[in-house]
């Protein structure tokens, strides 16, 4: 299982990284990204945190992580990520979860004390199947409608995620 979710991460790290307001665009992260910035973390116990995607955009970071199932060890994992930003670059943290088992995209509060939260971006990567975004392109091509910024990120994407 270890093996397969570093292959996935590397996959994953590879096609963002190609073109990351396209990535962003196709997983709806309403920012503009800018670029990526340093993925190595030390926290308080000097233990080295590897983020798989941290990336500077107009509103802070976004931290993309890439899961094939989401674990509250994870969840916990991903606390520390945030704070670790934020510690670092005191800049506004946000955490967005490409989650290749959940059926459609949601968020999750976290309660970190109580007055601090943390809302975790899910995003369902089995939403984002290649035959649905093939079939949404058909049937705009069938009825002469227009492709939206989406459509056209879905076909640039397609091969990658097939």
């Amino acid at each position: 299982m270890q093996k397969l979710t570093f292959f996935y991460d590397k996959i994953f790290k590879f096609i963002a990284s190609n073109n990351l307001t396209s990535f962003f665009l196709f997983f709806n992260i309403n920012c503009l990204p800018f670029f990526l910035i340093e993925n190595e973390l030390i926290d308080a116990k000097l233990n080295k945190l590897i983020l798989d995607l941290p990336v500077l955009t107009m509103y802070g970071i976004v931290d993309v992580e890439f899961q094939l199932k989401t674990s509250d060890l994870d969840e916990k994992r991903f606390i520390d990520y945030v704070i670790g930003l934020y510690k670092k670059y005191n800049l506004d943290t946000y955490i967005v979860i490409i989650d290749f088992e959940l059926e459609e995209d949601k968020k999750r509060i976290l309660r970190i004390n109580p007055k601090d939260r943390l809302t975790m971006h899910y995003k369902s990567l089995i939403q984002r199947n290649p035959d649905k975004i093939l079939n949404i392109l058909n049937y705009k091509l069938e009825n002469i409608s227009r492709f939206a910024g989406k459509d056209i990120v879905g076909l640039e994407l397609l091969p990658l995620l097939d």
